[in-house]
Formats: C-alpha cells, sequence, structure tokens
C-alpha cells in the first residue's frame, strides 16, 4: 500500500509547483498515480509538432499572432514564440503550439472545435481553455495556472485528451466537460493521463454525461466554493468513469463522487477527504472498485446509497475513517465516522479481499433492504464492533443479505436505527 511518508513530501512539492511557471512535475506524488515511474503534471523537454498532421506551419508572436490564426486553413499548425499572448480565439481544425510552459504564455484560448486540433507547450491563465463543438481536441504539456471563475479547462461535446498537464490554483473547476447535444446517440470522451488537478474550487475533474478514462492523474486540495463543495472527481448524468493508477487526496469535499453512472477504478489512492467515495444510483453497467487503499478519511470511507446495482469490491483496505459531524438522515448534524455505509436498497458484493479497520464509529452499516453480500474482514479494534444491520421492523437478519462466518453482527429495529450520512446530490455546472 501507499506509505503515508510521502504525503508531507506531496505537500511541499505542490506548493513550489503553485508559485512557479515552470516545466516541473512535483518531486513527489503518491505512488498510485505514477505511469512508468513518473508522477502526473507537466514535465520538461523539446516541444515541437511532433505527431501532428500540420498541413502547413506558421510562426506567430504577440504582434502578429491575431491574424494568423485569423488566415489559418484548417490543418495548420501555428507556432508561438516564446513571449506573453494574451486571449487567442483558435478556428476550427487548427494547432496552437507553444515553446513550452516556461517560455510562452497565453492569456486563454478559446477553440471551436470541428476536426482533429491539439493546443501543445504553454502556460495558460486568464479565462483558461474552452472548447465547445463536436471534435476532438488533444491538450498536452500544458499548464493552467490560477485562472478566474471559469474552468481551467472545459468541454462541451467535444472529445478532449489531456496528457502531462497542470490544472492548478483556479478560481473555478480544474476540469469540467459535459454533454450538451446528442447525448444519447453518443457521450463525448474526457482521457486524462499523466495530469496532476490541485488546488482548484468546487470539483478538481466534473464530467456530466461523459465517458472518462483516467490513468496517472491526481487530484489534490479541491477548495469548497460559497460553502459548496470541494470535490476530487464527480462523474453524473449518466455517463462513466475507468480509471487506474491514480489518487485523490485532501480534498475538502468527497474525493471520488459518481451518481448515475458506470465506474470502474482500480489501483488508486483515496485519502484525507470528506467522504471517500460515494456511489448513487449506478445503473445495471454496475461499480467495481479493486486493489485500492481508503484511508483517512472523515465520515465514511466508502458510501453506497440510492438502489445502485452491480457493485462488486474486492482487492483492498478501508482504514482510519475519522468520525465527523456532518447532515444525517433524519435530519440536523451527528457525528459519523463509518468505513463502508451501504444504504438505499443496494445490491453490493463486499468479496474476503476487503479489509475494514480502525473505523471511528462503525466499520459497516448495512440498510436491511440491502442485496447481497459481506465477505470482508475487519481488524483494528472493528473486529469488535461488528457490522450492523438496521432498519426493519424486526430484528433478524433479511434474507436478502449473507454475511461470512466468524463477523460480529448486530441487527438493528428501525426506532433503534443509527443516523447515517445524508445523501449527496451533483454539483452544478459554472
Amino acid at each position: 500500500m501507499t506509505p503515508r511518508s510521502l504525503l508531507p513530501l506531496l505537500v511541499l512539492s505542490l506548493a513550489g509547483c503553485a508559485s512557479q511557471a515552470e516545466e516541473t512535475a512535483p518531486a513527489s506524488c503518491d505512488a498510485r498515480a505514477k505511469v512508468d515511474g513518473v508522477c502526473p503534471g507537466v514535465t520538461s523537454g523539446e516541444i515541437s509538432s511532433a505527431g501532428i498532421a500540420c498541413s502547413a506551419t506558421i510562426e506567430a508572436t504577440p504582434a502578429d499572432v491575431d491574424g494568423k490564426l485569423a488566415s489559418a486553413a484548417s490543418g495548420a499548425c501555428i507556432m508561438l514564440s516564446a513571449g506573453s499572448f494574451g486571449a487567442l480565439n483558435l478556428p476550427a481544425n487548427v494547432s496552437l503550439i507553444g515553446k513550452g510552459s516556461s517560455s510562452t504564455s497565453v492569456g486563454g484560448v478559446k477553440v471551436v472545435a470541428g476536426g482533429a486540433a491539439t493546443v501543445r507547450g504553454m502556460r495558460i491563465g486568464g479565462t483558461g481553455l474552452a472548447v465547445t463543438g463536436k471534435g476532438n481536441l488533444t491538450i498536452d504539456r500544458v499548464h493552467v495556472a490560477e485562472v478566474v471563475k471559469v474552468p481551467g479547462i472545459s468541454a462541451t461535446d467535444t472529445n478532449v485528451t489531456i496528457t502531462q498537464s497542470t490544472i492548478e490554483n483556479g478560481g473555478g473547476f480544474g476540469v469540467a466537460a459535459f454533454c450538451k447535444t446528442d447525448c444519447a446517440a453518443a457521450k463525448p470522451t474526457l482521457v486524462m493521463r499523466r495530469v496532476l488537478v490541485h488546488g482548484n474550487k468546487v470539483v478538481g475533474i466534473w464530467a456530466h454525461g461523459v465517458d472518462a478514462t483516467l490513468e496517472g492523474v491526481q487530484v489534490s486540495q479541491s477548495h469548497a466554493q460559497n460553502f459548496l463543495h470541494g470535490r476530487g472527481i464527480e462523474v453524473a448524468e449518466g455517463g462513466s468513469i475507468k480509471a487506474s493508477r491514480f489518487a485523490v487526496l485532501d480534498n475538502e469535499d468527497v474525493g471520488v463522487y459518481v451518481d448515475s453512472s458506470s465506474a470502474d477504478l482500480k489501483s488508486f489512492t483515496i485519502s484525507n477527504n470528506v467522504r471517500g467515495i460515494q456511489l448513487q444510483a449506478i445503473p445495471a453497467a454496475g461499480a467495481k472498485l479493486d486493489d485500492f487503499l481508503v484511508e483517512n478519511n472523515k465520515a465514511i470511507g466508502i458510501g453506497i446509497t440510492q438502489g445502485s446495482l452491480g457493485i462488486i469490491v474486492q482487492g483492498g483496505l478501508i482504514a482510519g475513517t475519522k468520525s465527523m459531524n456532518v447532515p444525517v438522515d433524519i435530519g440536523g448534524m451527528k457525528e459519523v465516522g463509518d468505513g463502508i455505509n451501504w444504504l438505499g436498497g443496494s445490491e453490493v458484493a463486499i468479496l474476503s479481499s476487503v479489509k475494514v479497520q480502525g473505523s471511528g464509529r462503525a466499520p459497516v452499516i448495512i440498510e436491511s433492504t440491502g442485496k447481497g453480500k459481506f465477505e470482508g474482514s475487519l481488524g483494528g479494534g472493528d473486529e469488535i464492533r461488528g457490522i450492523i444491520v438496521q432498519g426493519g421492523l424486526e430484528a433478524s437478519m433479511p434474507a436478502t443479505l449473507s454475511v461470512a462466518s466468524g463477523i460480529k453482527s448486530e441487527v438493528l429495529t428501525k426506532d433503534k436505527a443509527l443516523p447515517v450520512a445524508a445523501m449527496m446530490g451533483a454539483s452544478k455546472s459554472l
């Protein structure tokens, strides 16, 4: 499992990254977020048009870039010089390539989608990067920092791929991708590989009605805005997420929130968030959690509710969930600190390779309407507390649930049920 000794180094490295306009990944990151041994984020190296099919390459400076963009033909590559540029409008199917994030800075990029374009090798501030419409956009080795109010990167109806980039310290969402038109026919895609999302407001990665694929991504220290959220990753509105080798750390709200969408999450660390993972109204396509460390979160380690289907949890540790006063189902605020909440008639299989230990209140609470099995183990004092099954009219184990032999179980009727953390709502776009 990921050594916690990395966390102090992580905090120091991220603080340094926030103050420099350099092509450097954090000196240390969570081991789960590394790809081929490399931390996520912008990295140094020569920037060129390699891999882009440029019909023409056009050199541009701050003095003449607007005219050259306006006259660029489809398929052209605009090669920005070193220097500081204002906000730029990128025509459809035209690529924009800088000299690297320590050399070329841009006050914002607005992209008209269409065909396939690339934005590479620059620092973007101001109004961030926004793309709208059907098409494909690749964002490569870009440092998006200190964007005010709007998302650092936003995409509407566009297939977006983000690689080796950093999105940090923005006044809005880090990355926001959503489907607005023809969503039933084909959802847009969001692909992120070796990306650091740090210190943004409300939600680090917000994907609604989008099929998201993440590898080697770290999302950390998302902050609330006007008392709203501070989530790491949010997937909702019939989308999906497939993610591997990722870390979600130190966010002020839930680490990973999935609502009305399917999920396949593997090889990850979720630590020091207010709620670790929340799964709600998961459709028949289901959700699978595999090979994970969910540690030192507050209130809930893993929450499953609202009739979620096909949930499989295997190969992981849920440890050290801390008690915290949060809104609860009966109204008001109560202290909650549960490893797993299995609520709302959800269908769940927790396999023998899962361990829950050191919970602040209860290791596992299962509502009597649940369906499935708990085959995991308990430790760190949780084996003495045992699991709680609650909410029935009689104090008997429901026929729809099975618990592995040797696990202490307590069955509580509805009138003696413990209050549980209230269900969460999806956040709104900025």
